[in-house]
């Protein structure tokens, strides 16, 4: 799915640079370019970067509060 539809940039491409390191959304716009437009991507990236943080209680939760299973 599209995170940032001004730079075409997917969530699996925000989870890739996170998982790579980029622990703050000043990385992110760095590495990816994200939130450099509209910034409207910037508010669910915090989601990503939250979720890779251990002991924050979300147990892999999508973003957004889906699970990404579908039922």
């Amino acid at each position: 799915m599209y995170v940032c539809v001004c730079r075409a940039i997917t969530d699996e491409q925000v989870r890739r640079a996170v998982a790579g390191g980029a622990d703050s959304l000043a990385k992110l716009r760095e590495t990816l370019g994200l939130g450099v437009d509209c910034a409207k991507c910037l508010e669910y990236a915090k989601h990503f970067l939250a979720d890779a943080k251990p002991g924050d209680g979300c147990g892999g939760a999508e973003p957004g509060g889906g699970s990404g299973a579908s039922a």
